[in-house]
């Protein structure tokens, strides 16, 4: 992310809220922000607008603790207006994160509700969580993986996922013990073109006999959203880490399952090392 695509998306919410302030200060009957859950739940490729809306609701919170009357309504995905609304792909991803949905007639009551009740019972108060929908981490589905915890604590649920390598049920592919028993890397190759390609069929809602793996993943039509959720489920589930322009150049999808495979810290160490 750019400065300038920062500065782009931060300004109208933090510059915005703090010019509306500044011209009325404290004399309103009430003052509503319009934020965002992603504030709380996170949206990965999307630091910028989450950091807008984590402002509003602390800028919310102080004014609350000042006895004024303002209110900051932490929005997740509105059915029928806004852009995820329009784009299944940004409304999918969203999903995945914890995001819910309310109708616009909901955001409309909560909007009204603010205004008749503009002072909070207490700072905490003046921030109202709209729609979130968070899985149960101990479930498996690809949503509880989505919503793992920072990246940066990495190193605590990698070796978690590594001592529960053995708990696949009857007929399942374990991919961690997979890739951990690899003697070749012919075998860890295909280990990974195949997790790879199932994962990027689910994505696109396409056959997985329909991913080509002498074309690109760009030939495919995927979105920038998509590239960050399949970046991320490279980095969580092979322990491997590849860069969203990496995934949608014209690279072959061989070629990056390879890329993966030789970077994968759960393929053994030294097997890359020389070209067989």
């Amino acid at each position: 992310m750019t400065h300038a695509q920062w500065q782009k998306t931060i300004e109208p919410k933090v510059t915005g809220t703090l010019n509306l302030h500044s011209v009325f200060d404290s004399g309103v009957d009430f003052f509503i922000l319009l934020s965002s859950i992603s504030g709380i739940i996170g949206s990965h490729g999307q630091g910028n607008y989450s950091a807008a809306g984590t402002f509003q609701d602390a800028f919310a919170r102080s004014l609350a603790a000042k006895n004024q009357p303002i209110r900051s309504l932490d929005l997740c995905i509105v059915g029928s207006e806004g852009y995820a609304a329009e784009h299944e792909s940004a409304s999918k991803h969203a999903m995945r994160y914890g995001a819910g949905f309310v109708s616009l007639d909901q955001v409309f009551a909560l909007v009204d509700h603010a205004i008749e009740n503009p002072l909070a019972a207490s700072p905490r108060a003046a921030q109202v969580l709209v729609g979130v929908n968070t899985a149960d981490p101990t479930s498996g589905s690809e949503e509880a993986a989505a919503q793992r915890p920072d990246p940066r604590f990495s190193h605590i649920w990698n070796t978690s996922s590594r001592r529960s390598a053995n708990t696949a049920g009857a007929g399942e592919f374990d991919l961690v013990a997979a890739l951990l028993a690899a003697e070749t890397q012919e075998a860890a190759l295909e280990i990974v073109l195949t997790a790879f390609t199932e994962k990027l069929s689910r994505l696109l809602g396409v056959d997985v006999d329909e991913i080509n793996p002498e074309q690109s993943v760009s030939s495919y039509g995927m979105d920038s959203l998509i590239a960050v959720e399949l970046r991320n489920w490279v980095l969580k589930q092979l322990e491997s880490h590849v860069q969203t322009v990496e995934l949608m150049s014209p690279l072959l999808i061989r070629d990056l399952a390879r890329m993966i495979a030789e970077r994968s810290r759960l393929v053994p160490a030294g097997l890359f090392a020389k070209k067989e």
